[in-house]
This record gives C-alpha cells, sequence and structure tokens, in this order.
C-alpha cells in the first residue's frame, strides 16, 4: 500500500464506519487469514474492466486517487502474463457479497487481481488513520 500506508505503520480501523469506494479497508485474505491494507474499487454485484491503466465500474470510467491513476491494470505489471488471473478488457463481476481490493503499489501489489475478490465478512474495517511512526501519523479518511 506504499505510499498510503508503509511497513511497519500502524493504524486505526473504524469497525463501525461501512467501507465505500476507495475507502483504505483492513480485510482477511481468506487463503492465508493474514490482515492486509488496501484500496477497496469494487463493491457486491459490480462489474469491474480494467484498460490501459483505467478502471471502469458497471461501464463507467472511476475517477481514482493520483497514487493509481494511469497504473490500474487487471494484474500486477511485476506478474507474468502466464500467470495472470486476469487480462485487460475482461470483465470481472462479483458477487452478491464480494468485494474487490487493490494495492496503491499497484505495479507489484498481491491483491483481489491475484486472490480473486474478498467476502465481505473478511472486511474488518476502514482504516481512519495512521498513528505510528509518529513522522507519519495522519487521517486516511
Amino acid at each position: 500500500m506504499s505510499p498510503t500506508v508503509e511497513p511497519g505503520d500502524r493504524f486505526i480501523v473504524n469497525k463501525l464506519l461501512r467501507p465505500k469506494r476507495l475507502d483504505v479497508v483492513a480485510y482477511r485474505n481468506a487463503s492465508n487469514s493474514e490482515v492486509y491494507c488496501k484500496r477497496l474499487i469494487g463493491l457486491p454485484g459490480e462489474t469491474l474492466r480494467f484498460e490501459n491503466g483505467v478502471l471502469f465500474i458497471n461501464d463507467q470510467q472511476i475517477e481514482l486517487p493520483s497514487v493509481l491513476k494511469g497504473r490500474c491494470r487487471a494484474s500486477p505489471t511485476a506478474m507474468p502474463p502466464s500467470q495472470a488471473r486476469y487480462r485487460d478488457g475482461e470483465s470481472i463481476v462479483l458477487g452478491s457479497d464480494e468485494f474487490f481490493m487493490i494495492g496503491d503499489n499497484a505495479d507489484i501489489s498481491a491483491d483481489s487481481r491475484v486472490w480473486g475478490p474478498s467476502l465481505g465478512s473478511s472486511v474488518l474495517g476502514v482504516v481512519d488513520a495512521v498513528y505510528w511512526p509518529l513522522n507519519r501519523a495522519r487521517v486516511i479518511r
């Protein structure tokens, strides 16, 4: 999630807020149960499509934060094409309880593009702020 959240950062997770698109969320990865922090880009029932670094949701182009502009591809660029789960131009349809996450360091991030969508029950909450280390303390949401 660099540069938004760096390794070693400690952050506050708000479990009362309902996550919305582009929120940074904490969630458990189903494949290994570890807690990850990624940006939520796809909500239940939506259709996502990546094309030339641009994200489309239900055929509408989505305005992305500057850290992701032009870098939103169907698979991390560091991943060999033969191992890609999704391809640019392909529609990804989310189920009624599925969320799609992407890391802000999109070129190398292991996220929903690698593991597939996450279930709603895996989302722990919205990251509100980084509190440690003090020189990186700030509000995220």
